[in-house]
């Protein structure tokens, strides 16, 4: 599983998962997450401004355990 034209950065989370970071940090970035959990596939995009990398990383990973949780 991988996200075309964008750098992937892989995630220990359901069965495997990746995510992207776009957009410009002064006006927002968006975070794609996707995470595989047997024939499910959860797509999250979190979308951030004023806030860094890291932490909108952190934010969208949680939602997506949230989402897993429900499967």
């Amino acid at each position: 599983m991988m996200i075309v034209n964008r750098v992937n950065h892989p995630v220990v989370l359901g069965d495997g998962a990746v995510y992207t970071v776009a957009g410009d940090p002064a006006g927002g970035r968006v975070v794609n997450f996707a995470a595989c959990l047997g024939t499910y596939l959860v797509w999250v995009r979190y979308e951030v401004v004023g806030a860094t990398d890291a932490a909108a990383v952190e934010s969208a990973t949680t939602v997506t355990q949230e989402v897993l949780s429900w499967l």
